[in-house]
């Protein structure tokens, strides 16, 4: 290894396939030998602990040009390491080559970054695991399954996402290395036998990869249905079998990869759908979506609102609410811990559909770890909303039913394209110019609305307190406005129907089980139309008229009330 080449550190560990946490023990592996680099600790930001006496550097800077010019690496948890190698009978098997195999083989192909996807850990009985827990076996099977789903991400389930990977590969066949041409493979899945033939039927190949690497391969004979959602847990390539011209597949010990021709290591897109909209209809410019390209997908059939999850301007997820997925709570747990811990919930309400949705471009430097961008939706009966710092310039579609964003390890996402199924409205750039403010902005930490002519107000608290996280006020022609933090079917929430009133007093708090003090709003509703009291100082009164301004930051808020132009 030459001097300062620098050893990539991943997101997730290459033996379980969970995301490592701040704090946590690691090795890394780096060259075909898989010699271990020592124990360090997963850093809080790309830069890595790199005091030791080594060749090389712990690197985890975004983009960084050194990383992409480096040999494959593997980063694995201390006690993952532990637990692989534990019940290898020694000189039995090559123990570290085996683990750097499954490691460096979650990439798609050599050179490509392992990709971002959960782990699927199937529920095994829990006999001879829980060895600590003796009276676990006597509990009912459904008592055992509903314990297991509240073990996600758990010690429990990363032993056995380590222990079954240790057995599927010692339990394999298929010792030797070998390799096949990707177009003469008629159907090939894990643990499954492998189907050739010289001349396929279909025309179409589907690849699917799960947090172990490629999984399937599948021959179609057309493009499939585009209403499936965005998965969390697979990623796949959908293209014409011809672009695999030149690909072999890599099989050894129940694991497969792809490997590309030589000077063609960009690839693929992929996808976190199985049934992608067509390229050609979703990006105004393809030349700036260079593969590889890990894309993420936001289905907008039947959305009742969204949830950005922002933070200075940069956007790190986005959940659209249907009827059946009521809360956002399940893509705010994907999150990394360090970016849960920094995210603002920005709600919209959806009325209607939305007619047009825009995008500004992102400014993509090398080692840049924010990604502002601002948004434009336009609903059927409410006109223009923006989201974000202020802009005059974006990409626009019209009747979306797909949003696309790119999904770059450990940086906030940004949106690239869109689909539509009327061709007429395909991604433009636009220029929008304003004499004033929007009738309706929201940046990550400001929000606005009017009060005139509510018929409902909603209350968010924060839990256990009397302090307001966010609000939303429902007028009597039925439209929706969000202020502040609305975290549906999570926080409490008051409803007030008919509101004569909005009252709110600005002050200090402390949040159950923390020490800091934050400034907070508490804020109460009334429908009755006399003269009403408050306990303590400091209280405004509104009646429903003028605009109700909504400061929000890391916890903080702080409310104003503006007559007239707000």
């Amino acid at each position: 290894m030459t001097e300062n080449q620098h050893v990539r550190v991943h997101s997730r560990c290459g033996a379980c396939g969970f995301r490592f946490d701040p704090g946590d023990p690691f090795y890394a592996f780096c060259q075909g030998a898989a010699p271990a680099f020592g124990k360090s600790d997963y850093p809080n930001s790309g830069y890595c602990d790199n005091n030791h006496n080594h060749p090389w550097t712990f690197c985890r800077i975004p983009d960084c040009r050194y990383c992409h010019s480096s040999p494959d690496s593997g980063t694995v948890h201390t006690h993952c390491l532990k637990l692989f190698l534990s019940k290898f009978k020694e000189g039995g098997h090559p123990r570290l080559q085996w683990l750097w195999l499954a490691a460096t083989w979650r990439s798609p192909w050599q050179g490509a970054l392992p990709l971002d996807v959960e782990p699927s850990v199937g529920y095994r009985n829990p006999n001879g695991i829980l060895d600590d827990l003796p009276r676990m076996p006597s509990l009912p099977p459904e008592l055992r399954l509903k314990i297991w789903e509240f073990c996600a991400s758990s010690p429990l389930q990363l032993y056995t996402a380590v222990s079954d990977l240790r057995d599927e590969m010692a339990s394999s066949k298929q010792r030797k290395w070998s390799s096949i041409p990707l177009i003469e493979i008629k159907s090939w899945a894990r643990s499954c036998q492998l189907e050739c033939d010289d001349t396929p039927d279909n025309p179409i190949i589907r690849l699917t990869f799960d947090s172990r690497g490629l999984r399937r391969i599948e021959r179609l004979s057309k493009p499939q249905s585009r209403s499936s959602s965005g998965s969390d847990f697979n990623a796949f390539v959908v293209e014409a079998a011809e672009r695999f011209s030149g690909v072999l597949v890599e099989f050894q010990l129940g694991l497969a990869r792809l490997q590309l021709p030589t000077g063609e290591a960009n690839g693929f897109h992929i996808w976190d759908t199985p049934c992608p909209p067509p390229l050609k209809r979703c990006f105004s410019d393809l030349s700036n979506l260079p593969p590889p390209c890990h894309l993420g997908t936001v289905q907008l059939r039947a959305c009742t609102g969204i949830t950005f999850f922002m933070s200075s301007g940069s956007t790190y997820a986005v959940h659209a609410h249907t009827s059946n997925r009521l809360s956002a709570q399940s893509t705010f747990e994907a999150l990394p811990t360090a970016q849960r811990k920094i995210v603002s919930w920005v709600y919209v309400p959806i009325e209607g559909g939305i007619t047009k949705f825009g995008f500004s471009q992102v400014r993509k430097r090398p080692g840049n770890v924010t990604r502002s961008q601002s948004f434009l939706l336009s609903t059927e009966s409410a006109g223009n909303i923006f989201i974000g710092r202020h802009r005059t310039s974006f990409s626009v579609i019209k009747q979306p039913l797909t949003l696309i964003h790119d999904k770059p390890d450990g940086l906030p996402i940004s949106f690239v394209g869109a689909y539509s199924e009327d061709e007429g409205h395909r991604l433009q750039d636009t220029n929008l110019s304003h004499e004033r403010s929007p009738s309706t902005a929201i940046t990550p930490s400001f929000s606005s609305a009017s009060l005139e002519r509510a018929s409902r107000i909603q209350i968010f608290y924060i839990s256990e307190t009397a302090i307001c996280r966010g609000i939303i006020i429902q007028y009597e022609d039925g439209l929706r406005r969000a202020l502040g933090q609305c975290r549906l079917g999570i926080d409490p929430v008051q409803e007030f129907a008919m509101p004569t009133h909005l009252c709110f007093s600005n002050a200090t708090f402390r949040q159950p089980r923390m020490d800091e003090e934050l400034r907070g709003v508490s804020v109460v509703s009334t429908t009755a139309k006399r003269i009403h009291d408050h306990k303590g100082p400091c209280w405004t009164c509104c009646e429903m008229t003028g605009f109700l301004n909504f400061y929000f930051e890391n916890g903080a808020t702080k409310l104003e009330h503006v007559i007239g132009d707000k």
